[in-house]
């Protein structure tokens, strides 16, 4: 039996963040001082607390858009007791979709060659560049030392911007298939709302929920992002301080 349509969200796990603060010679500040000022520690509270609430979040999405998903399914099961030609009838609408997902696949193969291939050799340089880096930090030599992080920072540099374009010419590339994709998966799901009008509100309310969890979720990660940032500032302003 055919698998009924879900519609699937991308959720994203909150990452761990970690802040390096550096100094060096000659102004080196008191690292102990550092960590117990109190606008760090409370920066930190804060990163701690929103960290906690981008998890509760995730969870929360993740738990309310599954039960949005069994709700469908669960409709999708009567309406297939009810309707044995349920299957059959999409079997054109879903031949389409299949379609349509090989030629985005055949489309992207070279672009996807050319960035696996790209970012393969720019490891490798960059695998070269940090050796130049050790050796020159081994040999005492500052001149050379100067130089190879200067070449890493660059051949980085380089491979971070190709990167970028590739992908970007790959998302050019991309963008009219995936355009008929959501147009097949669409044209799907108004057939079944068709076989079945319960479907409606609940494909609606899927949706509702997606946008409003995707929004909650952005929102959550800015204030890490922004956590993060003062953290830093502050730490420099301590350090400039001590």
């Amino acid at each position: 039996m055919a698998q009924p349509l879900q519609r699937r969200v991308t959720m994203y796990d909150a990452l761990e963040s970690r802040t390096f603060l550096s100094a060096s010679h000659p102004a080196l500040p008191d690292l102990s001082k550092l960590l117990t000022n109190p606008t760090l520690q409370a920066d930190y509270q804060q990163l701690r607390d929103d960290t906690h609430q981008l998890r509760v979040d995730t969870r929360s999405a993740r738990k309310a858009l599954a039960a949005d998903r069994k709700a469908i399914n669960t409709e999708l099961a009567s309406l297939r007791e009810s309707n044995d030609q349920v299957d059959e009838t999409l079997a054109p609408l879903r031949a389409q979709l299949r379609k349509d997902q090989k030629a985005l696949k055949n489309a992207l193969k070279d672009n996807l060659a050319e960035i696996k291939q790209t970012a393969k050799e720019g490891a490798i340089t960059l695998r070269h560049d940090r050796a130049a880096v050790r050796a020159a930090r081994a040999a005492h030599d500052q001149t050379a030392l100067a130089d190879a992080k200067d070449q890493l920072k660059s051949d980085a540099d380089a491979l971070a911007a190709k990167l970028k374009g590739l992908k970007k010419a790959a998302d050019d590339e991309a963008a009219p298939f995936k355009a008929t994709i959501k147009s097949d998966r669409e044209a799907i799901t108004n057939k079944l709302e068709d076989l079945d009008p319960k479907l409606t509100p609940l494909y609606e309310k899927l949706a509702s929920d997606t946008t409003t969890w995707e929004s909650t979720l952005t929102t959550d990660r800015q204030a890490i992002v922004g956590d993060l940032q003062q953290i830093k500032d502050d730490a420099v302003a301590a350090a400039t301080n001590t």
